[in-house]
């Protein structure tokens, strides 16, 4: 695009951005007094559509060369807080400006803003618009001007609202996040180039905001919290205004230190839905939180020595009573120091995105303010996939619950250990599965130590080893699973084997204790008491004789209960159950049933003993 044309594309109306700052009056005399500076102005950073974003520190302010210089100069010679002259500096910073979330964390900070009102007025606006008013509008007054946008005009004593708490809901509209942001976006640092901006999950687009029962104005308001259950402003990230097609009225204003990007609303129906596009992170520097610190601790300090002093004033002027007053509550200002130490080190890179709608009036005034908070943000760089390199055992006991040390990388915080029993090597059905607990202390980015969990699933009792597959869970990959063998509990043994049995004879009122001795018994084996007849089957082979064999038919059949205290390798006792079944009717003198055993090795030999009528017992 040649330089006419982007000079055509200032010049055009529709791409006009609005001049949020008035300028100043060339005939103000200077014995005036200076102003109000309780409701400071706003720093705004204005978006340049036509030319790229130049590299400097106060990114899309409009400077000339000398100013550039000046103002670096300036932050060179600027003293830090270590310094003797920071109470000197501070003693000159205007009113504070609270802009907390929840109230507990509140951006007191002003020590960047006295800095920036010492430019001109016209040093924040924006090239474009400089060429745009001396091209076609030397006509028109810059102070009649109208917004292009609804809200950007506002007042600096309009966001004095930051200092309340805000839902999603007020009178009736209502603001829902429709699409949250990705799981992780790596945020850059100011001396890198863009990162381009937040996409949703899915990776097909942006996260989407929707708001319901509002058809006028209205403006939103972006900006970065923590990643806690009750968010406050983040001390080591920023939102940055990310240049794309659709945002035109976009900016960045800047509230101590804390930076917000401002995007309109379109008021075309009740429910508006708004695709965010041009919000980015940005990683700070240790230098520009120390200072951040600094400030906070020493502007909450001088505004607890203001209100004393309030108190005190007020108290001298009231009448003098034994039980007038209360003794003043006020916080020590170690503690303040001891926030800004701890403050310094962050104990999470993760943050939240806070979506704040701004319900405008006609008069261009904030008439309700619906916010919502999208869920945790990891702003680190992308880290692999999670990978098993060794594993101290690959076999153990299913009930002992045995350590097991895992070596391998990309191990990090919230991830789980897995076992799995699949319905066999080629499907993914899972018929069970556990999590290993994981011992935090040895848990690094390359080897961990957890307790391989109690076998529970279906498969139990085990009788043979059972193979399971291990998988290492991170909170956003899976990494390749191995495999695990759960043992049985009690050694593999051979089919049990019954030698001799205490009694042949057994009335068919059973309850009697039977002895049984043999070899291979376990402590889950189980005895049963059947009744059998003996099946003939007929089987031939063309051009063969027919053969004739019999096969057993289990007609009845109960289980023997075992007395637990008398179970060994070689010996059980266990008591006969009652004889219930058809051939009691049939008033045979004995009736021969068979007695089997069986284990994890499988079912012992049928040993034969006689259920008898009580006449012929007797």
């Amino acid at each position: 695009m040649t330089r006419q044309q982007q000079l055509a594309i200032v010049n055009n109306p529709r791409w006009r951005l609005p001049q949020s700052i008035p300028s100043q009056s060339s005939q103000q005399p200077s014995s005036q007094p200076p102003q109000d500076q309780s409701h400071p102005t706003v720093p705004v950073r204005k978006a340049s559509l036509c030319g790229p974003r130049r590299p400097s520190t106060l990114r899309g302010l409009g400077m000339n060369t000398t100013e550039q210089s000046i103002d670096r100069s300036e932050a060179l010679m600027k003293p830090s807080p270590s310094n003797s002259n920071f109470d000197t500096m501070m003693e000159t910073m205007q009113k504070d400006f609270d802009f907390p979330i929840s109230g507990e964390l509140t951006d007191t900070s002003s020590a960047n803003r006295s800095h920036q009102n010492a430019l001109p007025q016209d040093a924040f606006i924006n090239e474009a618009n400089d060429e745009e008013m001396t091209s076609g509008n030397s006509g028109h007054d810059s102070d009649s001007s109208q917004s292009a946008f609804p809200g950007e005009g506002l007042p600096p004593e309009q966001f004095r609202y930051f200092d309340e708490l805000f839902s999603n809901t007020w009178k009736g509209v209502k603001l829902s996040l429709v699409q949250q942001p990705e799981l992780q976006h790596r945020a850059r640092y100011l001396t890198e180039g863009s990162r381009g901006p937040i996409k949703n999950r899915t990776y097909d687009g942006y996260p989407t905001i929707l708001m319901q029962g509002w058809s006028g104005s209205a403006m939103l308001h972006v900006f970065v919290a923590s990643e806690s259950d009750d968010p406050n402003l983040h001390l080591f990230y920023q939102v940055c205004l990310v240049s794309t097609k659709s945002n035109r009225g976009c900016c960045e204003i800047v509230f101590g230190f804390t930076t917000v990007v401002q995007m309109p609303f379109t008021p075309n129906t009740d429910n508006r839905v708004m695709s965010v596009d041009s919000v980015g992170l940005v990683k700070l520097r240790n230098s520009d939180v120390e200072r951040r610190c600094a400030a906070v601790v020493e502007e909450s300090k001088r505004k607890k020595d203001r209100k004393h002093e309030e108190k005190i004033i007020r108290r001298s002027h009231a009448p003098s009573s034994p039980t007038q007053g209360t003794p003043i509550s006020s916080t020590s200002a170690s503690i303040y120091e001891e926030v800004g130490r701890r403050s310094l080190k962050p104990k999470s890179c993760s943050t939240r995105l806070v979506y704040r709608v701004l319900l405008l009036s006609p008069e261009n005034t904030v008439e309700g303010v619906v916010q919502v908070i999208s869920d945790p943000i990891r702003c680190t760089q992308i880290v692999g996939g999670p990978e098993i390199t060794r594993m101290s055992i690959k076999e153990g006991d299913a009930q002992t619950r045995p350590e097991l040390f895992i070596i391998g990388k990309n191990f990090v915080r919230g991830t789980r250990v897995i076992f799995r029993q699949m319905a066999n090597d080629s499907s993914d059905d899972v018929r069970w599965e556990m999590d290993a607990e994981i011992e935090a202390p040895y848990c690094t980015q390359t080897h961990l130590v957890c307790k391989v969990p109690e076998y529970t699933g279906p498969s139990l009792p085990l009788t043979a080893p059972l193979r399971v597959k291990v998988c290492i869970q991170t909170p956003t990959r899976a990494g390749r699973p191995e495999q695990f063998t759960y043992l049985p509990s009690f050694p593999v043994q051979g089919l049990p084997v019954i030698k001799r049995i205490s009694q042949r004879e057994v009335s068919v009122q059973g309850m009697v204790d039977m002895f049984v001795l043999g070899s291979h018994f376990s402590p889950n084996c189980r005895v049963f008491i059947r009744q059998v007849t003996m099946g003939t089957e007929v089987n031939g082979v063309f051009g063969a004789p027919d053969a004739y064999t019999e096969t057993p038919s289990v007609i009845w059949q109960r289980e023997a209960q075992i007395k637990k205290d008398d179970l060994t390798q070689d010996y059980l006792v266990c008591r006969v159950p009652p004889y219930d079944g058809q051939s009691l009717e049939m008033r045979t003198p004995s009736l021969p049933v068979q007695i089997i055993i069986e284990g994890p090795g499988g079912t012992s030999a049928p040993e034969t003993f006689y259920y008898v009528q009580c006449q012929s017992l007797a």
